[in-house]
């Protein structure tokens, strides 16, 4: 896990020679993985875990490493400010309509109540525009 949230190629490499199954395995084990390493702020690390077949939409929690379905890589990008973190995330497939457990906001509700203009710029365009950006998820 720590060579993956590391983006460590050259030691996942040597791990997953001796051991085949381990990013399977890691997966299981840790499915939201993703935003825990959004929650480091490394779109390196994101972006390495998609490779590793990851999934960028999954829910977990940012405040802790927890798999507790609570928000996706994408709303902690927003919520956050990161404008790389979140470049990286819509480019490998992260789903902008998708809403947060808690509130029941998507990352563009995210990024106007956390005062991000930029992360507002980037995400209206890609939210379709029937998709409330707040409102309990359903």
């Amino acid at each position: 896990m720590a060579a993956a949230l590391a983006a460590d190629r050259d030691r996942m490499g040597l791990l997953l020679a001796d051991h085949p199954e381990l990013a399977r395995e890691l997966r299981q084990a840790r499915p939201a993985l993703v935003t825990w390493a959004a929650a480091c702020g490394s779109p390196a690390a994101v972006e390495f875990l998609a490779e590793l077949g990851f999934d960028v939409n999954a829910r977990g929690r940012t405040d802790v490493p927890s798999d507790q379905p609570w928000q996706t890589a994408l709303h902690k990008a927003a919520e956050d400010g990161n404008l790389e973190l979140a470049r990286t995330l819509l480019r490998l497939g992260a789903d902008p309509d998708v809403r947060d457990q808690r509130f029941g906001s998507t990352p563009l509700g995210w990024a106007r109540h956390f005062g991000r203009p930029a992360l507002i710029e980037l995400l209206e365009p890609v939210t379709h525009p029937d998709t409330p950006v707040t409102g309990r998820a359903e």
